[in-house]
């Protein structure tokens, strides 16, 4: 996996002038996150394999309360948990 830093998040949203915000297509084996600012411009897609703490560690860099929207298939409940444990993420 190779993520977003935080490094990569503030230049980003300090050039939009906008909250960044995720969404989440969840496969079978891993996870397809986009991160796009308000206008629905797409800054950065990254595939996330579902290991232990991968979520987590993807999601971290990202500021407080950064919306999250999940694709509610079988399979979401834990990538809600996962996300709810950065304690940082708003799911939506």
């Amino acid at each position: 996996m190779r993520g977003i830093t935080p490094q990569e998040v503030e230049p980003v949203r300090r050039q939009t002038g906008s909250m960044l915000s995720i969404g989440c297509d969840a496969h079978k084996r891993y996870s397809q996150f986009e991160v796009q600012d308000q206008e629905g411009h797409v800054h950065k897609q990254t595939r996330v394999s579902h290991q232990p703490g991968a979520i987590q560690e993807y999601l971290s860099v990202f500021p407080p309360g950064t919306p999250v929207a999940l694709e509610t298939v079988g399979n979401w409940y834990w990538i809600a948990d996962a996300a709810f444990a950065t304690q940082s993420i708003s799911v939506q």
